[in-house]
């Protein structure tokens, strides 16, 4: 066996230690330029989302688009001018020096649409729970009138109790006005009567025909544009007025040049009795003055519409006077309440069951894609042959405008653009009252088609997620009814019946038209977890479909 003799290793270590330099030498190259590199991609991708979201705001117009990309990505660092730009398609291209900015228009694309449950098992636990806070918190004669709209049977009972000034004073103005009206209380009140929104105009295109019929149909009496005549009585051309008026056609053997033949007069007459409504009869009412005809309709009209409400004026009055009225007073109050409870939470929480939405997925508007590239030199990686690499940076934005997403609130006072309001269910300087949304999700969805679902009781559960959206600077759409239908006393339609302005005592899930409603763009100014302040930029007040197109919406990121 061979012995290795001392001094045989001799100039080894000299080698390790130049491979172990090299080693090092390419590390540090690495570092060194990979931090040249990293560096480098943070600017363009800086520069890739400034332009991408200038640029969408010039969508669709493509040109427009990619030239304000290219000179915000200018303003970012990168060196392409628009005089550099060169355009293939939908693509433009800028180059100058060692970087390239690329600008790409993507057309919008129709994705997939499907129809699903709108709540989730776990959304209608919650939603049960705020329904059931929202009953147990109302007035017993509140509780019947809800039951009593959902046509729900159930027993009463009668009930002594006496209340304090204190406990009179902290009910609803509802339930103090369904008590005075048990009472036949008018202390405090004051009733309005709002006449119904008919007017002349309406009915300038009706026929006398029509007219006829109209005021048959409201019972409008003779005087008011009206004469009844004898047939046997009329004129020539109050027969054919007559005839004309009741839809009875004469034969044209009886006519020349437009006019009753002197010798067809008595068989006209014989026509008209033998064939105006309730023939055969003798005499028939005719127009003698058809605008006096038609105010008279617009009254009648106005008269049947008209509603009635009441408004507490002086609530201490009116407390003093239901107090006076029996110290202490026998109600009608449900036997068995929190059964009733149930049943409303039942048949409430069963129509949200059954509700669904149709979203799209895959879908996009048009997008603006924005690629900036730059080559860079190597330093200690061009020893080893890489002179230079290429970074480059991606980003796509759209400018989606406004796409139906509202806070679940609508407002319920007047506005003016500029104005600062806070909002938070009832809390704060503005009236908001709660639309239909689910517990998870933030935002409720606003269809114009449809109009806005009111929803009873408070917001609640979605604290944590109106984090997300109420972020100071962010910009969130309101709806709210229009100024114009926010006076006293205006009677508002909705699917559930109408309500009085201001009351908003509406049935849950009741829809507000969008004729009644205006869009308010609001920036957030600060967001509390228990009060949102915002600042109304814009208003919108046609939410037709080609309105809708016209609301600006802010361009986002989204890759």
């Amino acid at each position: 066996m061979g012995r290795k003799i001392p001094g045989e290793e001799k100039g080894s270590v000299m080698v390790m230690v130049v491979i172990s330099l090299i080693v090092l030498i390419g590390f540090t190259g690495l570092v060194i330029d990979g931090g040249q590199a990293y560096l480098t991609k943070s600017r363009l991708q800086n520069a890739a989302d400034a332009a991408a979201l200038a640029g969408a705001q010039s969508l669709p117009t493509a040109g427009t688009a990619a030239s304000v990309a290219i000179t915000y990505a200018g303003h970012n660092g990168m060196k392409p001018l628009v005089s550099d730009i060169n355009s293939s398609g939908n693509t433009y291209t800028a180059f100058r020096a060692a970087d390239r900015v690329v600008a790409q228009i993507l057309p919008a694309s129709q994705g997939e649409t499907i129809t699903q449950p709108k709540y989730t098992e776990e959304d209608l636990e919650k939603l049960e729970d705020e329904l059931r806070e929202h009953l147990n918190a109302i007035s017993n004669p509140e509780l019947m009138a809800l039951a009593n709209s959902y046509s729900i049977t159930y027993e009463t009972t009668q009930e002594t109790i006496g209340y304090t000034f204190a406990e009179l004073d902290g009910m609803t103005s509802t339930a103090l006005i369904a008590m005075a009206d048990q009472y036949n209380i008018t202390d405090g009140l004051t009733t309005t009567i709002v006449p119904g929104t008919h007017t002349a105009g309406e009915f300038s295109g009706y026929s006398n025909q029509q007219l006829l019929q109209k005021a048959n149909e409201l019972f409008v009496p003779e005087g008011d544009g009206l004469t009844t005549l004898l047939i046997d009585n009329m004129s020539e051309p109050q027969l054919r007025e007559c005839a004309a008026d009741y839809g009875i056609t004469i034969d044209g053997s009886c006519l020349k040049d437009g006019k009753i033949k002197d010798q067809k007069i008595d068989d006209v007459i014989r026509l008209l009795k033998n064939n105006l409504p309730g023939h055969p009869v003798i005499s028939a009412k005719i127009i003698s003055d058809k605008t006096a005809l038609i105010n008279a309709i617009v009254d009648k009209l106005n008269q049947k519409d008209a509603t009635t409400s009441k408004t507490i004026t002086d609530k201490n009055a009116l407390i003093n006077a239901l107090l006076a009225k029996a110290s202490s007073m026998t109600v009608t109050v449900p036997k068995y309440r929190e059964q009733l409870c149930d049943d409303i939470i039942d048949i409430e929480i069963a129509d949200l069951d059954d509700d669904t939405e149709t979203i799209e997925t895959g879908s996009h508007p048009d997008q603006i894609k924005v690629t900036c590239t730059r080559t860079i030199d190597n330093s200690f990686m061009a020893i080893l042959g890489f002179p230079t690499r290429t970074v480059s940076a991606t980003a796509v934005a759209e400018n989606p405008g406004f796409m139906g997403d509202t806070m679940p609130f609508i407002n319920w006072d007047s506005y003016d653009v500029g104005d600062e309001i806070i909002l938070w269910d009832k809390e704060g300087s503005g009236n908001f009252e709660c639309l239909m949304h689910a517990p998870h999700d933030p935002y409720y969805h606003f269809d114009p088609a449809i109009g806005a679902e009111k929803k009873n009781g408070k917001v609640a559960n979605i604290k944590k997620e109106l984090e997300n959206i109420c972020i100071p600077g962010a910009v969130v759409y309101v709806i709210s009814l229009k100024n114009d239908v926010m006076v006293p006393g205006n009677e508002i339609p909705t699917s559930k019946g109408s309500f009085v302005y201001p009351s908003a005592n509406t049935k849950n899930k009741a829809i507000i038209s969008s004729d009644y409603l205006a869009l308010l763009k609001c920036t957030v100014i600060s967001y509390d977890s228990k009060t949102i302040g915002l600042r109304i930029d814009e208003s919108y007040e046609d939410l037709s479909p080609s309105g809708i197109e016209t609301i600006s919406g802010r361009p986002k990121l989204v890759e």
